[in-house]
């Protein structure tokens, strides 16, 4: 039966030889936007790896869209942590010193000293914070210097697939991949909510296909290459819609999948694997050192819960679509390197108001996050007025959930609660309701509390 049903069976040791040995490998998106998640030991490791396997690699045009596309954000997401880090360290110190005031132990104590105290407790400051900078010195910080993106760029020169040639090829896949999806044939229909538009030279690419495009990238470029017995695919993605899941547990990659790939690209071989098994896998057949750190870290960032990025998507556009409603007339502008998220500006007067929208796993500790938020408005604002003339009218803090209770009880908690607010700063808490299903899912912010 093997031969009637190849994609049913696990390839044997032989197969995962041959596949190592002379498998061309191909890379989805977010292995390329991972390298900017990774740290820096994890990098050079994965990038030792596709130096190895330099000659075999390739990657479908979509991916390498994709990637230009969601490069920046990747960046500016990273950037925000160590600037959030730097904050809590910064605002920890302030908070302590200002307790030991309160306590005014000079007074009161005669063995304690505070001095000494908040002098060891600066200089821990201190070198924290040199440690987060020495971390971050690693990261892109020129954006037309990166060195992460020159590496990929070096390493794929002529091993991108070719750009679609016209529109109507375009709609041939959006209408592929619709069908597709209405009868569940993967990969993609787990991503057909997605709403946004890809440009590439005046063409239109509806996001919401990308997986099927990839995939239909992938097996034209395997009937250009009948050389080709064996490939392996290497994605983070680890939904239904491309791997076969049985109670939970991943078994292997759909057979469909690798149907299609036998089939229509005429390969002998088909894998995946995830980052993680990757790696690993590669330590083994390419005799190439691969640290558990490496592994875990690579483990760490494709742990991030799908469902959350799926999430903060709604949250994002439910959040951007409310305040184009609220401001007609305005000139919205987009800076994900700079707080805020969004600028409204009217044209007419240069009047702006700044929008940060807080997606917060838990609403644990929010009022310490909110007063923290506060005091990041107010000093960028006062920033931006010193250095460019900028004046801001108000800075909102948006905080949606996706419960309604959890919206009213946080709401209530906090207007009641007594903050240090600037008058120019808002906080909004509010609720995201999803509508319809499929290719029509999407959320709807509505603002319960302005406090």
């Amino acid at each position: 039966m093997k031969d009637l049903f190849p994609s049913y069976y696990r390839p044997t040791d032989d197969d995962f030889k041959e596949m190592w040995e002379n498998g061309t490998f191909i890379f989805d998106t977010n292995v390329l936007l991972n390298l900017y998640r990774y740290k820096q030991e994890t990098r050079d490791q994965l990038f030792t790896v596709l130096e190895a396997l330099q000659n075999r690699i390739w990657i479908p045009f979509h991916v390498a869209l994709e990637f230009q596309n969601n490069r920046l954000k990747v960046i500016a997401d990273q950037r925000n942590k160590y600037r959030e880090v730097s904050a809590l360290l910064e605002n920890s110190v302030k908070e302590l010193n200002r307790k030991f005031d309160d306590l005014r132990l000079r007074k009161r104590h005669s063995i304690i000293n505070p001095d000494d105290l908040t002098k060891e407790i600066n200089k821990a400051y201190e070198e924290a914070v040199k440690d987060v900078n020495s971390i971050g010195e690693n990261e892109p910080k020129d954006l037309s210097e990166d060195e992460l993106r020159q590496k990929i760029d070096t390493l794929f020169s002529g091993r991108v697939g070719p750009p679609p040639n016209s529109q109507e090829e375009i709609l041939e896949w959006t209408e592929g991949a619709k069908h597709r999806y209405e009868l569940g044939i993967p990969p993609g229909y787990e991503d057909d909510d997605k709403r946004t538009v890809l440009l590439y030279n005046g063409l239109e690419i509806e996001s919401k296909g990308g997986d099927f495009i990839i995939w239909k990238q992938l097996l034209d470029f395997l009937q250009t290459k009948p050389d080709i017995q064996s490939v392996v695919f290497v994605t983070d993605d680890g939904k239904e819609d491309w791997w076969l899941k049985i109670q939970g547990k991943t078994i292997g990659p759909r057979p469909e999948l690798i149907d299609e790939a036998i089939a229509f690209g005429k390969v002998q071989h088909f894998h995946m694997y995830e980052p993680e098994q990757f790696l690993e896998f590669a330590g083994r057949f390419l005799k190439i050192k691969i640290s558990a750190d490496a592994l875990e870290d690579v483990r760490d960032v494709s742990s991030i819960d799908a469902s959350e990025t799926d999430r903060a998507e709604i949250a994002y556009y439910a959040v951007e679509h409310w305040i184009t409603t609220r401001f007609v007339g305005f000139e919205l502008i987009t800076d994900i390197f700079q707080r805020p998220d969004i600028v409204a500006v009217d044209i007419h007067d240069d009047v702006r108001y700044g929008f940060e929208t807080k997606l917060l796993k838990s609403s644990r500790n929010i009022r310490k996050h909110i007063q923290l938020a506060m005091l990041e408005a107010e000093h960028y604002m006062d920033n931006r007025k010193a250095i460019d003339k900028e004046l801001y009218e108000e800075y909102w803090l948006i905080y949606p959930f996706f419960s309604r209770e959890e919206t009213t009880e946080i709401g209530q908690m906090l207007s009641v609660a007594k903050f240090d607010q600037p008058s120019n700063i808002k906080i909004i808490i509010g609720t995201i309701s999803t509508v319809g299903k499929g290719a029509s899912l999407h959320g709807e912010f509505e603002a319960s509390f302005i406090i």
